[in-house]
């Protein structure tokens, strides 16, 4: 397993940008000729943090580079900061950054495909928002996209007092969207982009959504999962036992990639 610590001038967030790359191993049964052949690119997986994490919670806190091994495809794990993924009203554009810059940058430096087919999104938490938002927003764009314990509705969150006075929400909320009401135009809420693809009848990227039932945001799961079938959306939907915590999100990101990548499986 290659690993890379990359810091680069961003040109979309005006600073540096920090992020981690997987590129699989090499596996013996390849012949010297595949290995080296400059036109090889990988698939690749744009895994995304949750809010207070940063580029090094994966690794830190989950099988990804064993994961990324055995699937043979390149995993990037970008820094998004508290900025739900979203071009901020008062802050980093980070949509922006992972939607256009950073899939450009990735395939220009790195051996990765930029075939759409071939190009995947998952996090949890707000990083499940983030990858949700990715392939409803772009569906022409991702293979397949994956929320682990996602902030499918971050209007809903608002509902959470308890939380929402913790980690003082509505100020977090403010720098992302200006407001609630922000957090509710359509490039914003997950919803809202399921009824948009659903009436342009859009070929959306296969969709995965799990979540533990005793998790804070099952309730606010349970809403994006009722409105995909109400509009008849393909989703893949799994809950067991689990709150909101790694040894939840560890455990199933092997599922995870099982689900996307089972053909690619060395």
């Amino acid at each position: 397993m290659a690993l890379f610590q990359i810091s680069y001038p961003s040109k979309v967030l005006r600073r540096e940008a920090l992020l981690s790359v997987c590129l699989p191993n090499v596996r013996f049964k390849d012949a010297a000729k595949e290995v080296y052949d400059w036109k090889k690119k990988f698939a690749v997986l744009y895994l995304l943090h949750g809010a207070g994490g940063n580029h090094l919670d994966w690794i830190r806190y989950s099988c990804v580079e064993r994961l990324a091994d055995e699937y043979q495809v390149a995993v990037v794990m970008p820094a998004a900061d508290l900025g739900f993924y979203t071009d901020m009203k008062y802050g980093s554009p980070y949509f922006t950054y992972v939607a256009e810059e950073l899939p450009r940058y990735m395939e220009k430096v790195f051996p990765i495909s930029d075939n759409p087919r071939e190009r995947f999104a998952a996090g949890l938490s707000m990083g499940g928002y983030g990858a949700m938002k990715l392939g409803l927003t772009y569906p022409e764009r991702f293979a397949a996209v994956a929320s682990m314990s996602g902030v499918l509705d971050v209007k809903g969150l608002m509902r959470e007092e308890e939380l929402a006075r913790e980690i003082e929400l509505d100020q977090v909320l403010g720098w992302c969207y200006g407001n609630l009401a922000g957090a509710k135009t359509q490039e914003n809420d997950l919803c809202s982009l399921l009824e948009r693809a659903a009436e342009r009848r859009a070929k959306l990227p296969r969709l995965f959504q799990c979540v533990g039932t005793e998790d804070f945001l099952y309730e606010i799961n349970q809403t994006f999962l009722n409105k995909a079938k109400e509009l008849k959306i393909d989703l893949v939907y799994e809950e067991e036992p689990g709150i909101h915590e790694w040894d939840y999100w560890e455990k199933k990101l092997p599922r995870v990639f099982e689900w996307m990548f089972s053909e690619r499986k060395g």
